[in-house]
């Protein structure tokens, strides 16, 4: 089933006990052919890279070998004790990583062209040969004297008289301590030590009376701010408020109850309060241009409103297809279609509907393509449709395709959220004549005695392996059937090899590899393939 050679590679990092660390890592990798055999005691021909940095990164090593695999298909050999083509191995520092080893594999005379390759990490140091650079390093730490702690160290009076004489006398040091003392303070002030502000600005805070301190805008020199003029005084709790100024600020929030009056066109004492209609029919609107005239100084909002509609300003009749009179209101040309779906509508209605409803036009009366007569013309109101869209989550899985049918309807395919591992086509092989490539519910419901069926049918009604060309059709939307999955906490699509419910023949069916996106044929008894179920709607 696999679309190239299986390599399975260990790499062990040989750590010796010896005076010098031997410059040779020990590899070892499994061989396999294109059938998944295993090759076996047959000399192959292999090229090991070590690339710095990346995957991708440039290779600082390069050597070839040409060993034996055993009768296992293994092959073991010494990275390190091949023929040079580049590099030195014994000058790579392995501390300068990370390093990467790329193994080419040919198992065809003449052992050079080389069909499988494979890039892996070293995710450990070899730190036997890194250990070498300790053999180079020069002990640098300071020698320190030993000194008689019985008897400690011995400094006079006069040694400290002469240091504090040093430290007051210092220029530099008295210099530094006017700096100090007169130094202008910015950003904030933090703490254990209470930092004491004497003036702002050249303003003594001790020459203000006590209040609330308000800044003077522009020139940042504080003042003392006034009561009922910079701010509200109330008293008392926000419940019931005492003592409220006349609101002629803008204010927040709300209260209970308070003492007062309003003034304006909210008016009204404490307990009552009243709007006005001058307040808002007082507000003409001016200047406007409509159907039915211009809006004047002497119109309210009503009169406006109704002008802006091109209406009559005091009944606001409708007239056209819906028309109205005072509160009389009626549709013209008014329909009641009954029937099943589809109706079929001829001439020129209004079709109003209040759900998705299926119509379909009578033949236009014009032969030139794209264009209707005014007899054929339709107008449709509140006809919906239902839309979906790619990686929706939907019936039990995830949408990945979606089309028009003949039927004039949406549809698509979904993906089931979970899949199946390490699992065959059929147990016994045998042909059941599922050999559609597009069809997989129909192939799905031929197999017989295989476990893969039984792994999408145990998901329930509907679900089937898809066919060849439904599996292209998820590689190839991947993106939005993994973006949908993420989403619906499902299992992302992966690398794997995918079976199809394609039958090929009696031995084999088809698998999609969605590395790369190629189609292969396997044997059905091979127990290695992924099962991922679809459904359509």
């Amino acid at each position: 089933m696999k679309k190239f050679y299986a390599l399975l590679c260990t790499v062990l990092f040989t750590v010796a006990i010896f005076a010098q660390a031997p410059q040779k890592l020990t590899y070892q990798a499994l061989i396999r052919n294109s059938s998944h055999a295993l090759v076996t005691s047959t000399p192959i021909g292999m090229q090991i890279s070590i690339l710095k940095g990346s995957e991708s990164g440039s290779s600082v090593y390069v050597e070839t070998q040409t060993p034996t695999t055993n009768g296992n298909g293994l092959v073991t050999i010494e990275i390190g004790g091949g023929t040079v083509v580049s590099g030195s191995f014994a000058t790579i520092d392995w501390a300068d990583g990370p390093y990467f080893i790329k193994t080419e594999v040919a198992t065809a005379a003449p052992l050079t062209t080389y069909t499988i390759t494979g890039v892996s990490q070293i995710l450990s140091v070899p730190y036997a040969l890194h250990s070498q650079t300790a053999e180079s390093y020069t002990e640098t730490d300071p020698v320190y004297m030993a000194w008689d702690k019985s008897s400690g160290i011995s400094i006079s009076s006069s040694q400290v008289t002469d240091f504090e004489s040093s430290v007051t006398s210092n220029t530099a040091v008295a210099a530094n301590t006017a700096k100090v003392t007169n130094a202008t303070h910015t950003g904030d002030a933090t703490g254990a030590t209470v930092l004491t502000v004497t003036g702002i600005n050249g303003t003594s805070l001790a020459g203000l009376s006590t209040g609330i301190l308000k800044n003077t805008s522009g020139t940042g020199v504080p003042s003392i701010a006034i009561a009922g003029t910079d701010y509200l005084t109330p008293t008392g709790s926000a419940a019931s408020l005492t003592n409220f100024p006349t609101l002629n600020q803008n204010t927040t929030g709300s209260a209970a109850s308070f003492t007062g009056s309003l003034a304006g066109d909210v008016t009204g004492s404490q307990g009552s309060t009243v709007v006005g209609s001058a307040a808002v029919l007082g507000k003409a609107l001016t200047g406007f241009v409509s159907g039915a005239g211009v809006i004047t100084p002497s119109d309210n909002i009503l009169q406006a409103i109704q002008k802006l509609n091109g209406n009559d300003a005091i009944n606001a009749n409708l007239t056209g297809e819906v028309t109205s009179v005072g509160n009389s209101t009626s549709i013209a040309n008014k329909v009641t279609m009954t029937g099943t779906s589809p109706i079929v509508v001829s001439g020129s209605p209004w079709v109003i509907a209040s759900s998705a409803v299926s119509v379909s036009i009578a033949p236009a009366t014009t032969g030139n393509a794209g264009s209707l007569s005014a007899a054929d013309k339709l107008k449709l109101d509140g006809i919906t449709t239902s839309t979906h869209y790619l990686g929706q989550s939907f019936d039990g899985g995830v949408i990945f395709n979606l089309y028009k049918g003949s039927d004039g309807l949406e549809h698509g395919l979904i993906v089931s959220k979970e899949e199946s591992y390490s699992t065959a086509w059929q147990t016994l092989a045998s042909s059941v004549g599922a050999t559609s490539t597009w069809d997989g519910a129909s192939n799905t419901n031929a197999m017989t005695g295989s476990p893969a069926k039984d792994a999408v049918t145990a998901l329930g009604s509907g679900w089937y392996l898809p066919a060849i060309d439904e599996l292209e059709l998820l590689f190839n939307n991947r993106y939005y059937a993994n973006k949908g999955l993420a989403a619906a906490s499902g299992t992302l699509i992966g690398y794997g090899d995918y079976w199809s419910s394609t039958e090929i023949d009696v031995d084999n069916a088809t698998s999609l590899f969605f590395r790369d996106g190629a189609a292969y044929v396997g044997a059905k008894t091979n127990a290695t393939g992924t099962i991922r179920a679809i459904r359509a709607f």
